[in-house]
């Protein structure tokens, strides 16, 4: 299957605001901060975490306990469990998910894919899954479960909102709200170390037919060996995304970076010094494409 390119349409309304997401040391929270807005009523903070959480213990998990978890790629990962006390050790166990404890004991148990396609599930084990205060058929996706966690009335005056309650893989989005209506949301962006500027790159990925490209993985490295992509807490040495149902993507990298954008299934490659601007969209005319040995062929004229 042939594939094209083509620019983002975006948001017809989007946010009249600049935002970034910051943490600290581990258990520090993630600080929402904005620069201060004027002819704006209130900024509304939205949060989304892809994963399952516990009750509080005790649990009466006993030796023979176990789990059938549904993760990221249709992965099915038996979780033997053991005792209440080892239950952090039985969790961490899992491929493709992060546990988290709480300060009540309690777990989450996150998807590692922090995009549209992260997934956890319960499968089977209902007795174990019912001591855990979850039960079979619960599953927590992209979007599911983001919540409204703050509105910021008149954001001139306040410059930042903290989420003590927030995890490292956690996703935030903002909108502002301005004579009662509401914008569309802002990109989702993650928690950041430091003090860094983000501009989040973005694009669609369509069939040579015109028809959206779903699921198809984009990636962002670092294009200077040695040098990380960016501080973001889940990722090391580079970002992904995959194109939702539309064929849309966003990326958020560090402003002022050079980076290579590819997207190699589909046999693209390119280059890329990131503008020091919040937001950018990717054309046709940004992208170098070239045939991988192996690869789909590229119809350029149609790109």
């Amino acid at each position: 299957m042939q594939f094209k390119v083509v620019q983002s349409e975006g948001p017809q309304s989007p946010p009249l605001i600049n935002f970034k997401v910051q943490r600290g040391l581990t258990l520090s929270p993630n600080i929402i901060r904005w620069e201060p807005v004027e002819d704006v009523d209130s900024v509304k903070i939205y949060r989304s975490r892809i994963g399952l959480k516990t009750k509080a213990p005790p649990f009466g998990i006993e030796l023979g306990d176990g789990i059938l978890f549904g993760t990221t790629w249709g992965k099915e990962q038996q979780c033997p469990l053991s005792s209440d006390a080892n239950l952090l050790m039985d969790l961490s166990k899992l491929s493709h998910v992060k546990v988290f404890e709480q300060d009540d004991g309690s777990f989450w148990i996150i998807s590692e894919w922090q995009q549209e396609g992260g997934l956890v599930e319960v499968l089977s084990g209902a007795v174990a899954a019912e001591k855990l205060g979850l039960s079979v058929g619960l599953v927590s996706t992209f979007l599911s479960d983001w919540e409204l966690i703050a509105e910021i009335a008149d954001p001139s005056l306040t410059e930042s909102y903290e989420d003590v309650s927030g995890l490292p893989s956690d996703y935030y989005r903002v909108t502002t709200v301005t004579d009662e209506e509401e914008s569309v949301p802002s990109p989702w962006m993650q928690p950041l170390m430091g003090d860094q500027d983000l501009c989040v790159l973005s694009g669609r990925v369509l069939e040579l037919d015109g028809k959206p490209a779903a699921h198809v993985e984009i990636n962002a490295k670092i294009a200077i060996p040695g040098r990380p992509l960016n501080e973001i807490l889940i990722s090391s040495n580079e970002i992904k995304a995959l194109t939702n149902k539309e064929g849309y993507f966003s990326l958020p990298v560090l402003q002022g970076v050079p980076i290579i954008i590819e997207a190699s299934s589909i046999g693209y490659i390119k280059p890329v010094l990131v503008p020091q601007e919040n937001y950018m969209k990717l054309t046709a005319e940004m992208w170098d494409y070239y045939k991988y040995s192996g690869t789909k062929d590229v119809d350029q004229e149609n790109f």
